[in-house]
């Protein structure tokens, strides 16, 4: 059976960016979305935050034993 995850990350009070994966099995983490509640407005992009999407679920892979993103 597959598990769902969702990586955030906020800006302010609310959840701004979300990395939605798939726990494929107990070795691979597949990365499934990656969304914005903020809209497309120029002010929130190129400020790193796919990046800090990207090392939480990197530090969470390695946490936990999972070899693969």
């Amino acid at each position: 059976m597959e598990n769902l995850i969702d990586i955030r990350i906020r800006v302010g009070k609310r959840t701004s960016y979300i990395m939605r994966c798939v726990i494929q099995n107990e070795n691979t983490i597949l990365i499934g979305d990656i969304s914005s509640s903020l809209g497309r407005t120029g002010k929130y992009e190129n400020k790193g935050y796919g990046s800090k999407l990207m090392q939480r679920l990197i530090d969470y892979a390695t946490e936990n034993g999972y070899k693969e993103i």
